[in-house]
This record gives structure tokens, C-alpha cells and sequence, in this order.
């Protein structure tokens, strides 16, 4: 039997498999459904952790404000509360160099019969990595003490470095800047 170009030998026929239009249009949809997918799943995991970072910094600089102001509102007369708060928002290595002059400070503040007063001007957070925190602290406020008969106005810029141990931001160091 002579072969011609009507006939192909079964070998060499193509087959054609008819897929339904409707079962590529619904797998096209499904692939696409699943990308959009994946693409939110990942925008909402990066917002979910920018949200994050601000919400820590702001703890951080909630911190180093309440430790700026434990350090400029203190008192002679309350002068073992008051240090007991500053120690109390540090870190332990913190603590300890703060608890070696704590006893210097307290007898400062009794022989001078110190009456501070103070409040935040401003505060702002100026680094954030992992569970560390730097903040800068704008403070003002009066110093009364045995030598002066009026209150003395007093401003102050701290620079402020915390680390986050067990959900809390706690005070590694403090520095006045200029």
C-alpha cells in the first residue's frame, strides 16, 4: 500500500485533545486568584511589620521620656523614691553604674535641699534596630535649691539609649548633648 499525503502513518498522526475553553478560563482564573493571593498575603505581613516598628519606637521614645522626667523632677524630701524610680527603667548594667553614685546623688539633693521640676519639650526617635532605641529628649524646667531664692529655669538635651528586654524598653544609657 503506497503511502500518500492523505495518509499518515499512525505513528506520525497528531492527536488533538480538545480541552474545554471554559476548564482553561477557570484554571487561568484559579492561577491568578492564587498569585493576587500570595502578593497580599506579603503586602499584609510588611504592613503587619511596619506597624510594628512604629508602635516599638513610640514605646521607646514613651520610655525615655518617663526616665527623662524621673531624672529632672526630683526632690530632696522624696529623694529615695525618686531614685528608686530612675533605676527602676534601666537596663541592670545601667543600674548598677546608677546605684555606685545613687548614694553621692541622694546626699547632693539633701545638702542642697534640691527642688527640681521638669517637663518634655520634645522627643523624638532617631534610631531603631532590633531591641535597641536611641532618642533624643528635650526637657525644661526650675531648679530651686539652698543657694537660690527663686526657682532657676534649666533646659536640657539628653540623648537617650534603651533596649527592649522582655517587652519593655528600658534605659542603657543617657547622656546630656549640646
Amino acid at each position: 500500500m503506497a503511502v500518500g499525503a492523505d495518509h499518515a502513518p499512525a505513528a506520525m498522526t497528531e492527536r488533538r485533545i480538545d480541552v474545554p475553553v471554559d476548564l482553561l478560563r477557570a484554571t487561568l482564573v484559579v492561577v491568578l486568584l492564587v498569585g493576587l493571593l500570595v502578593v497580599g498575603g506579603l503586602q499584609v505581613q510588611r504592613l503587619a511589620t511596619a506597624t510594628s516598628d512604629v508602635d516599638r519606637g513610640r514605646d521607646a521614645v514613651a520610655a525615655a521620656e518617663r526616665q527623662v522626667l524621673a531624672l529632672v523632677r526630683v526632690d530632696a524630701a522624696s529623694s529615695d523614691a525618686d531614685i528608686a524610680r530612675i533605676g527602676a527603667g534601666t537596663t541592670s548594667d545601667f543600674k548598677s553604674q546608677f546605684r555606685s553614685q545613687a548614694t553621692a546623688f541622694r546626699a547632693a539633693l539633701k545638702a542642697n535641699k534640691v527642688v527640681s521640676t521638669g517637663s518634655v519639650d520634645s522627643a523624638g526617635l532617631t534610631a531603631l534596630s532590633g531591641r535597641s532605641a536611641t532618642v533624643l529628649v528635650a526637657s525644661s524646667g526650675t531648679v530651686k535649691n539652698a543657694r537660690s531664692e527663686k526657682p532657676q529655669p534649666r533646659s536640657y538635651r539628653f540623648k537617650v539609649s534603651l533596649r527592649e528586654v522582655d517587652g519593655s524598653w528600658l534605659v542603657s544609657g543617657m547622656e546630656f548633648v549640646s
